[in-house]
């Protein structure tokens, strides 16, 4: 166990890493965004909805692994049916200009969505995203993806060994 000094500079150095990686990630993804005007991206939307509806039906079979080769078929084959235009979608709203848009619930100026094949985690099922212009991107924001997740990890270490100098009972 290292001193409760070395302890809190990993823990101030990994969590300046954290924050560099994650800001590094959401900057990219604001720079590959494509803003849509809303009829397009109302389209995308739908798409989405569809493919959530569809899959629906299926997901007692993802987690068997009995049937867990049918849930990726069906997976498949609606993902690249039902993939949208673009990775990250704004939209440009007509309502926006507005100042009256707050009435109107969420102000879709800020709504990003993303491909089915786009996942939060920064994981792309990518024989699916073949064809898609943005592939490169998209790679690259995976990468940036996995290095904030692994960043994050070790913050939450140096975290964890720093609140090892202050437990009251310790375990040996």
């Amino acid at each position: 166990m290292g001193t409760l000094r070395q302890d809190y500079k990993d823990w101030k150095k990994a969590k300046a890493e954290a924050e560099y990686c994650v800001n590094a990630m959401d900057t990219f993804q604001q720079s590959i965004e494509v803003k849509l005007p809303y009829e397009e991206w109302c389209r995308n939307f739908e798409k989405i909805e569809t493919f959530c509806k569809m899959m629906e039906a299926y997901k007692e079979y993802a987690n068997d692994p009995k049937t867990h080769s049918k849930f990726m078929e069906r997976y498949d084959v609606l993902a690249k049916l039902l993939r949208s235009s673009t990775c990250f979608m704004g939209c440009r709203s007509p309502f926006s200009a507005y100042p009256w848009s707050k009435f109107f619930g969420e102000d879709l100026k800020d709504t990003t969505l993303r491909c089915i094949n786009n996942r939060d985690n920064g994981e792309i099922t990518e024989h699916l995203c073949d064809g898609c212009g943005k592939f490169k991107e998209l790679v690259k924001y995976q990468m940036l993806a996995a290095n904030a997740k692994s960043a994050l990890e070790r913050q939450n270490v140096a975290k964890m060994m720093l609140a090892n100098h202050f437990r009251i009972f310790k375990i040996k």
